[in-house]
């Protein structure tokens, strides 16, 4: 009895053993693949950089855009200068663009107004069609009432939380005014239903429920809308900076681009 019972204790321990070291090495392997799947995660995920999904780019500093029309449009250190003169209407028209704007998209710039009429908007940057008007355009970001809206479609981003079937809102006229002969940096994601306005990298308006539509983009306008030939809404100031990029920015991508305009216009 006292063999069998010595037997028994060593198979016990035997047992007890073989099972340490089992889940030894098993731990051991789930260590290791997870090891391996973190070390796989952060060799495949890499931010993006924001260059290769830029479509255009220009400062604005000089006439470098083949084809465009630069009409009576100066040049200084803070950019292209435009005016509301109806004998001699500032516009640049950037021909051969074209964008899928139901696929999300941004447009940035840097813009400082010179005039503080608010009754009378200002274009700033319209992506634009040869019927292009101020109800009707493919994208527009403008400058009414001192604050800074948009139009996509036929949409008027004229609220906060704009919803396509109610329409506008008094709660647009809630979003603070910009002041005159001071710089500001627009950056707008349009991204499937939703649309975010950013000024100087913070959120300053938000809209949602927007629609898709079927208007296709052929040029750029800066400083005006041309409807019929004619100049709509003309903008008194400086632009530059304008970047467009075919998806839609993150907030630290926009912080980004805040933070790295030229040197040249710092100083301003």
């Amino acid at each position: 009895m006292t063999a069998i019972k010595n037997t028994q204790n060593k198979i016990s321990v035997s047992l007890v053993t073989f099972l340490l070291v089992l889940v030894v090495l098993v731990s051991c392997k789930e260590d290791k693949k997870e090891n391996n799947e973190s070390t796989k995660t952060n060799e495949t995920i890499e931010p993006r950089k924001i260059e290769d999904i830029m479509v255009f780019e220009n400062l604005l500093m000089e006439e470098n855009i083949e084809h465009a029309d630069y009409n009576n449009i100066k040049f200084d250190t803070q950019g292209a200068i435009f005016s509301k003169s109806k004998a001699s209407p500032t516009y640049i028209r950037i021909p051969n663009f074209e964008l899928d704007l139901n696929k999300g998209f941004n447009v940035s710039f840097w813009f400082k107004t010179d005039d503080d009429d608010g009754t009378k908007p200002q274009s700033l940057i319209a992506f634009a069609d040869k019927f292009s008007s101020a109800s009707r355009v493919p994208f527009y970001v403008y400058f009414p009432g001192n604050r800074v809206s948009g139009v996509f479609g036929k949409q008027l981003l004229w609220a906060e939380g704009f919803n396509a079937q109610n329409g506008n809102s008094r709660e647009y006229y809630d979003s603070f005014q910009l002041s005159k002969d001071q710089f500001y940096f627009v950056s707008v994601n349009i991204n499937g239903s939703k649309a975010e306005i950013y000024v100087n990298s913070e959120l300053y308006a938000y809209f949602e429920n927007l629609l898709p539509h079927d208007l296709k983009v052929n040029h750029i306008l800066i400083g005006a809308l041309l409807s019929n030939n004619e100049i709509a809404n003309p903008f008194a100031g400086n632009i530059h900076g304008l970047k467009v990029f075919k998806q839609p920015l993150s907030e630290k991508e926009i912080v980004f681009l805040f933070n790295s305009q030229p040197e040249i216009i710092k100083e301003y």
